[in-house]
């Protein structure tokens, strides 16, 4: 995949420093725990455990995400253990690296966070890392240069998108996580070209949230050195259909970034009035993300003056 701009390595790392203190912490998934929850919801029951899978169809629908922030650290440090009994099981990986990615996203997107964001998205970076090692044709190019991951992606079918969305979302969480780091960012083409890949294989996965990865990245790109404010609403409006229309956080990406990219405060405030009209009794499975995306909501227009 050609990527506009992404040699520029000083400019790049402004830039996802600025998008990530403007909730590009949620760059891939919008807040995983609207999607990442059945994603974790999927992969135990198709382990047979039951149990979680009610447990966790409970999460999503809790309109209380301050319980959510204080009970998901005891499944989380679960997770870790199972994992350590069972160090191959890609249905638990899947599920550590998720539930990492999606903590750090809805609860420690404030600054005075990063220090402890950023160590999650290295444990889930970890965990999405063994998920694509399990895929022969990949790991001999994880750390190769020139195209071979390219080319290895090919050989990938639809078969493989639960563990390449799972990996894409941990691996794009850990680079925003290290605007400073160059390794992180050199990583950057491969973690887009895995993505690129997902919507190609399977469009809809995760209510489309891949597409919310090129919304924002085309988005955030200078203008005339990247940016392509076309392609940035062409995914937005796409994630939004994929999702129904019941999932906040797709709306609400797309008022933040298509409205700062093109200074249009009327459009910016009037997306984020909408989402705040919405009744999110009726779409319980995304309750507790469209809790958190109304908060979010919320604060952009208490602080729009600050963006335009």
């Amino acid at each position: 995949m050609a990527l506009p701009y992404v040699n520029d390595a000083v400019n790049t790392r402004r830039r996802l420093a600025t998008a990530r203190r403007s909730l590009v912490l949620v760059l891939t998934v919008a807040l995983v725990t609207a999607t990442g929850c059945g994603i974790i919801r999927r992969s135990l029951v198709s382990s047979g455990t039951d149990t979680m899978a009610h447990l966790l169809t409970s999460v999503q629908a809790q309109p209380d995400p301050e319980l959510v922030r204080q009970g998901l650290p005891a499944f989380i440090l679960l997770l870790d253990g199972l994992i350590e009994a069972y160090p191959e099981n890609p249905e638990l990986l899947r599920a550590a690296a998720t539930s990492y990615v999606a903590y750090a996203q809805a609860f420690l997107a404030d600054p005075k966070d990063e220090e402890r964001a950023a160590r999650l998205y290295d444990r889930a970076h970890h965990y999405g890392m063994r998920l694509l090692q399990r895929h022969k044709h990949l790991a001999a190019t994880l750390r190769s240069s020139g195209d071979s991951f390219e080319l290895a992606l090919r050989t990938c079918s639809a078969e493989d998108v639960p563990d390449l969305y799972v990996a894409g979302t941990a691996w794009l969480g850990w680079i925003i996580a290290k605007p400073d780091s160059i390794e992180a960012l050199a990583d950057l083409p491969r973690a887009l070209d895995l993505m690129e890949r997902i919507l190609e294989l399977d469009e809809g996965y995760g209510n489309g949230s891949a597409h919310l990865t090129f919304g924002i990245y085309y988005a955030i790109q200078p203008a005339g050195a990247g940016q392509d404010l076309a392609k940035s609403r062409h995914h937005f409006k796409r994630a939004i259909e994929l999702g129904g229309g019941n999932d906040l956080t797709a709306r609400l990406l797309y008022a933040e970034f298509i409205g700062k990219a093109t200074l249009d405060r009327d459009f910016f405030s009037g997306q984020l009035e909408d989402i705040l009209k919405f009744d999110v009794t009726i779409a319980p499975d995304h309750r507790l993300a469209n809790e958190l995306a109304l908060q979010r909501a919320r604060m952009l227009l208490l602080n729009q003056d600050d963006y335009f």
